[in-house]
């Protein structure tokens, strides 16, 4: 397919920080350039520099690694930095979301904001990177309640996985791992703290802390049942009137096994005349799904 002279200058104006993040690779803002490594050396060797919109990056390392945007794309899924068209079509799709219709939709809620983060859009497929860390906590292929997200702060685009709350805000794993966006893991919330409810075929409703744990008990289970995910053990009483409302007949408090998990199992458990702990020998319940996983190998 051929591609007109103005959608290859709309590539190449991609910020190279989006590419960056994308393939997980760490960089530094230093003034008007960025620098980053493409080979597991302490100090970065690669510098780019924005020439008008289009930027301009070369390996110091190797002479034969440089080029616009579409070259280090090209370079990192590929591992040539010659022109494909290929390459061009693939960054359309992924990056230029708000001028193509094809493989990201923006959100069908409302755009919330909290101070400079906001929801920017839900993505139709996992990143490859997502795929990899969300199979390393063997919760891949995940529940579909789980969503690639696209979000902001400050005004810099960043990719994340999140779930939604009862009231419309996101809950977000702000990174995926240490490699991405160069950030700790950290969760963060885009609209009101609240939990999240995903609704089953049965009558008993398991309690957990957050997202992983949710995830991992789609896995454990034989039957669909009704999640109810606090996202802060702070939000207990909400979750108490959801499940006294929904009237379910079974309650599961499967919350995490620190003083702080267990100790609003018991405030729970006193409000909730049908309700159990269930204490099941690990610090969470990801980690118990991984061992089980691991167990049956």
């Amino acid at each position: 397919m051929l591609l007109s002279k103005n959608e290859i200058e709309a590539v190449k104006e991609i910020p190279i920080t989006d590419i960056l993040d994308y393939f997980g690779i760490p960089y530094k803002v230093q003034y008007n350039r960025v620098v980053f490594s493409l080979r597991n050396e302490k100090k970065p060797s690669c510098s780019a520099v924005l020439k008008g919109s289009l930027w301009a990056w070369r390996d110091f390392g190797d002479d034969s690694l440089r080029g616009s945007v579409i070259d280090l794309y090209n370079y990192l899924k590929y591992g040539s930095c010659s022109f494909s068209v290929e390459a061009v079509k693939e960054m359309q799709e992924i990056f230029l979301k708000d001028n193509t219709t094809q493989t990201t939709k923006t959100s069908s809620l409302s755009v919330e904001n909290k101070g400079s983060v906001k929801v920017v859009a839900v993505m139709d497929k996992f990143l490859d990177k997502q795929i990899e860390y969300l199979k390393k906590r063997c919760v891949y292929p995940p529940d579909p309640h789980l969503k690639p997200v696209i979000y902001e702060i400050n005004g810099k685009k960043r990719y994340g996985i999140g779930i939604e709350t009862i009231s419309g805000g996101w809950v977000i794993r702000q990174t995926i791992d240490k490699a991405i966006n160069g950030e700790a893991n950290r969760y963060l919330f885009i609209g009101s703290a609240d939990i999240s409810f995903w609704l089953g075929v049965n009558d008993t409703a398991i309690v957990v802390e957050g997202m992983f744990d949710a995830l991992s008990v789609r896995k454990l289970e034989k039957r669909k049942n009704n999640i109810v995910i606090l996202n802060s053990t702070a939000n207990w009483k909400k979750a108490v009137e959801l499940i006294k409302k929904e009237e379910f007949k079974e309650v599961i408090l499967a919350l995490d096994m620190d003083k702080a998990g267990l100790e609003t199992a018991l405030k729970m458990k006193k409000e909730l005349d049908n309700a159990k702990v269930w204490k099941y020998g690990a610090k969470d319940l990801n980690e118990y799904l991984i061992n089980s996983s691991s167990a049956l190998q």
